[in-house]
């Protein structure tokens, strides 16, 4: 019904801020090929507007490189991560910057690049911390987490948790 509103009122950004909206709700509703779908028109029209580099495409295209991470489309999912989260950093979206640096570092990962998953975590923490984004900063710190006790190192994992103050 939103949509349709918008759809008709014109307002292009609206419809962009709500594609971004949109697609992770339904993509945790299990949805994930209308999830998919939501956050591309999204991110078309924000392409259309203001390219790929801009903080229009951050909105829908953050939220979809997580999908496309999490469906197994690594390669698609590093390229519109590279190419927003810059742009998203900028404006501070907490949501976008969640998915964002979640799913670089989770690329990294996958591409056994461990050095460079918690660099990726690093820079999501600095600016945590600058901004006060502890939404933020408490993803990070359990992805952070996440990924210790999977390189078998649960010791460190609880000291990361202490040192985070979230006990």
């Amino acid at each position: 019904t939103a949509q349709g509103i918008l759809n008709r009122s014109q307002f292009t950004f609206a419809s962009i801020a709500l594609q971004a909206s949109i697609g992770p709700s339904l993509f945790f509703a299990g949805r994930t090929d209308a999830a998919m779908t939501a956050l591309e028109q999204g991110l078309t029209e924000a392409v259309r507007c203001g390219g790929i580099n801009s903080d229009l495409a951050a909105l829908s295209g953050l939220p979809l490189g997580e999908i496309l991470y999490e469906t197994n489309q690594l390669d698609r999912a590093a390229q519109l991560v590279r190419e927003t989260l810059p742009y998203a950093t900028e404006l501070g979206f907490v949501d976008q910057l969640r998915a964002g640096f979640i799913t670089r570092a989770r690329i990294c990962r996958a591409r056994s690049d461990q050095a460079g998953a918690f660099r990726a975590l690093d820079q999501a923490t600095t600016i945590a911390i600058e901004r006060r984004l502890d939404r933020l900063r408490f993803a990070v710190v359990e992805e952070r987490i996440r990924l210790l006790i999977q390189d078998g190192h649960p010791d460190l994992a609880a000291r990361c948790l202490n040192e985070a103050g979230i006990t």
